[in-house]
C-alpha cells in the first residue's frame, strides 16, 4: 500500500512516499480505500514537529469506500466518512491508499462524486 510519510520535521520536503505493508483486519474495524482528504493547519504543525501527537502517517479525517469489515457493520462498498479517532496522531492516517478505523468514527454518506 502506498502512502504519504514523515521523513523528517520541515517544509514539504519533509514528506516521501512509502510502501507499507497492509494490516490484517479486525472486528469492530473497517478498511477504508481512501478517495480524498481534509488539508488543515495541524498536518503543517505535525510535519513541522509542532504538534505533540503524530503518526509517521499523518492525516485526521477522510472520504472513502469500505473494502473490508469483518463485522457487518457497514457493507463493502459503502461511502463512508472517516472522523478523527486518534487519525495520524495515535493510528496510522489518512495520507494512505487504505486505512484501519474504528466503526464509530464512520458515517455514511451519500455522493456523486468518484
Amino acid at each position: 500500500m502506498k502512502a504519504i510519510a514523515i521523513d523528517h520535521f520541515g517544509g514539504p520536503g519533509a514528506f516521501v512516499f512509502k510502501e507499507l505493508t497492509e494490516w490484517e483486519p479486525k472486528v469492530g474495524h473497517a478498511t477504508i480505500q481512501v478517495k480524498a482528504l481534509g488539508l488543515n493547519h495541524a498536518k503543517s504543525e505535525m510535519r513541522k514537529g509542532e504538534w505533540p501527537e503524530y503518526m509517521l502517517v499523518i492525516g485526521l479525517n477522510c472520504v472513502g469506500i469500505v473494502t473490508v469489515c469483518p463485522g457487518g457493520e457497514f457493507a463493502v462498498g459503502t461511502r463512508v466518512a472517516a472522523l478523527m479517532g486518534g487519525l495520524g496522531r495515535l493510528i496510522p492516517g489518512t495520507y494512505a491508499e487504505y486505512i484501519s478505523v474504528l466503526v464509530s468514527n464512520l458515517v455514511v454518506i451519500e455522493t456523486s462524486l468518484p
